[in-house]
């Protein structure tokens, strides 16, 4: 339930937050950032349920990120 867990570490979806230049603090831009990352998941036809899935079940990030390429 957390996007970071306060030592640099990011989930999936804390980790798309951040290429949108999140900090890993919790802040009202946060909530702006991961809008603004679900809008362009949303735009490249990427479900953000299954990656919250995908992450959540123990994938890696270099396993999500391979799913990622696959799809764009």
């Amino acid at each position: 339930m957390q996007y970071s867990d306060g030592h640099d570490g990011r989930c999936v979806i804390g980790l798309l937050m951040s290429f949108y230049g999140w900090d890993g603090k919790d802040d009202l831009d946060a909530v702006k950032r991961l809008l603004a990352a679900l809008a362009e998941l949303k735009d490249a036809g990427i479900d953000e349920g299954l990656l919250i899935d995908l992450n959540d079940s123990g994938y890696t990030f270099d396993e999500i990120a391979n799913y990622l390429d696959r799809v764009e």
